[in-house]
């Protein structure tokens, strides 16, 4: 049984509930093998840090089992996926790939948009580029999920703006959220980027105003 973006259970009343029966089906499953239960394996699938989604360890189905964690694709990968979008592919040179890659990395919802768009609109690798982060462009609905998660909490946003800056505050709570978002990366605070360079754009434009004019004009 295979349950998708289970963390936007979070901020249901009855979240805690519900995961402590998904651990006492598991510990069922693992303990009494002679019972329909062990025939149940869960696949929960969530950006979230474990600890935000329930507190106490021993109810929480995030910390048994098997944890995967997925990695964005490497440009190996990013150039299978455009081969796999089409003969011709969507993009004949590996140049291009990496024109593509370095705006998006290897985040691979916006690499499968923007794969499809080329194929399906027929547009080319510089109008993608120049308007990825323009309104109508393929990648705006993602990306405006990313702007409410961080406008929904003043602490996102101060440091969003404060990676913006590249001064990250040394705010924790505010790092892991984001990272777990996919906004940004890095193995500590002091380090944090953002995920792909769209997202420095997108993110520079929403909050021109808290940014310093002459650094907006020299990124931009």
């Amino acid at each position: 049984w295979a349950l998708d973006r289970v963390d936007r259970l979070f901020s249901h009343p009855v979240s805690a509930s519900l995961f402590s029966l998904f651990r006492a089906w598991h510990n069922t499953r693992s303990t009494r093998p002679d019972v329909p239960w062990s025939l149940l394996t869960l696949i929960l699938v969530y950006a979230a840090e474990d600890q935000e989604l329930i507190a106490d360890p021993n109810q929480s189905p995030f910390n048994v089992g098997e944890r995967i964690n997925l990695e964005d694709f490497t440009f190996e990968e990013a150039s299978e996926l455009n081969a796999r979008h089409g003969d011709p592919p969507p993009l004949a040179e590996p140049g291009e790939v990496q024109k593509l890659f370095d705006l998006l990395g290897g985040q691979p919802d916006l690499l499968r948009r923007a794969f499809r768009h080329l194929r399906d609109e027929k547009l080319s690798l510089d109008e993608m580029l120049a308007s990825a982060d323009a309104p109508g462009s393929p990648f705006e609905r993602p990306l405006q999920h990313l702007q409410r998660v961080v406008e929904k909490d003043e602490a996102l946003r101060q440091f969003v703006i404060s990676v913006l800056r590249h001064k990250p505050t040394n705010d924790a709570e505010a790092f892991s959220t984001l990272r777990a978002e996919g906004v940004v990366q890095g193995s500590v605070v002091s380090q944090a980027t953002f995920r792909c360079e769209l997202y420095r754009r997108w993110f520079a434009r929403v909050f021109q105003g808290n940014t310093k004019t002459s650094w907006l004009r020299r990124w931009a």
